[in-house]
């Protein structure tokens, strides 16, 4: 067999050439193809493609050319349409246009008390802006040296802490609103709708002896007042009608408010005009009682009962208008809810340390 000898690869037109036979036969074809056309025809296609590219050239006439695409905006870029709420209802839930002012207010008012236990603020003691040359705090636990059980800031002596501990303990809750704890007195609290004068005696010595009642007032600027609470409501009751200061403070349960702690504190005051604050105590959502509490409140205070739960929360304002305070705030958290923040002897079955109320005339 004869092998082909080597040399360059054959050119693109002799490749395309072997398709219609012998070259002389295809340059014969395409002479056929070209002879219908003139050389007029060839000039009229060459005209028409200039005319094309120098439109093009034109930016405007490029627009009309060419079909503008629009323009799609990137995944981060699209915008999806706002949704239209139905009429009142606002963003956190709700209507808004029905909303009660109180409610609101109150609604605030617990935002800026939460605030004030985070970390960095003065998280021993949730003051009230009192009407007057006064302090008023109300504590938790937060800011203590106890453990366990009573971690931290326990203020109750009579229980398995250590007193050490709560020594301490009194000391930080007295200073963080600026009181001497060597001039603070306590009460030897039994439920009950007694109020005395406080007198200086110490609220860091063991042994010291307290007046049995539920609630203290004062005119003496300086004498610090410290009252204990797990679940029951700290109140106080400031005289507001520029004269000489007075303040009181009560331990409000629902036995003590059916007995008339409150308006006995307000009698202290020796009338006028007052204000008020309720602190923390347990709420309506978990302060479950039976007919024999029920009755009586309802009876008193109307309709403070609901599903078998009690709204101290609502019977000791009304209780505390009923006594001539004029303004009345409360702070509306509830001790059983936030045991983060608070001891709750009905939640912790009675193994719980004290949180209260510490207040004094500046």
């Amino acid at each position: 067999m004869a092998q082909a000898a080597e040399g360059p690869p054959p050119r693109r037109g002799a490749d395309r050439s072997r398709r219609h036979g012998r070259p002389s036969a295809r340059r014969a074809s395409a002479g056929r193809r070209r002879a219908g056309r003139g050389r007029g025809a060839r000039g009229a296609l060459r005209a028409r493609r200039a005319a094309v590219r120098a439109r093009l050239r034109r930016p405007r006439a490029a627009a009309r050319v060419l079909r503008a695409v629009p323009r799609r905006e990137t995944r981060g870029q699209r915008r999806r349409p706002r949704r239209a709420r139905p009429g009142g209802i606002a963003a956190s839930g709700g209507d808004s246009r029905r909303a009660a002012p109180p409610q609101a207010e109150r609604r605030a008012r617990r935002a800026r008390l939460r605030a004030r236990c985070r970390p960095g603020a003065d998280r021993a003691v949730i003051r009230w802006d009192a009407p007057g040359p006064y302090a008023v705090g109300f504590t938790n636990r937060i800011g203590g040296v106890s453990g366990g059980a009573y971690e931290s800031l326990n203020l109750g002596a009579l229980t398995e802490d250590e007193p050490e501990n709560v020594t301490e303990n009194r000391r930080r809750a007295c200073a963080s609103i600026g009181a001497s704890a060597q001039r603070a007195t306590m009460a030897w609290q039994h439920h009950s709708a007694e109020v005395t004068r406080a007198e200086p005696r110490g609220i860091v010595t063991p042994g010291t002896v307290f007046d049995r009642c539920d609630g203290l007032w004062t005119d003496e600027p300086g004498q610090a007042m410290m009252l204990l609470t797990a679940d029951c409501l700290p109140v106080a009751i400031a005289r507001a009608n520029g004269a000489k200061p007075a303040l009181a403070v009560l331990h409000v349960g629902w036995r003590g408010l059916l007995a008339g702690i409150v308006a006995a504190g307000a009698d202290a005051l020796a009338g006028g005009r007052l204000a008020a604050a309720i602190g923390p105590g347990i709420g309506p959502c978990c302060y479950e009682v039976g007919d024999e509490v029920a009755e009586p409140f309802r009876a008193a205070y109307g309709d403070v009962v609901r599903d078998g739960r009690l709204d101290l929360w609502s019977a000791a304002e009304r209780a505390l208008r009923a006594a001539g305070c004029e303004k009345v705030e409360r702070t509306d958290l509830c001790t059983y809810c936030h045991p983060d923040l608070f001891f709750s002897h009905r939640r912790d079955k009675g193994r719980t340390g004290r949180q209260g109320i510490v207040a004094y005339i500046a």
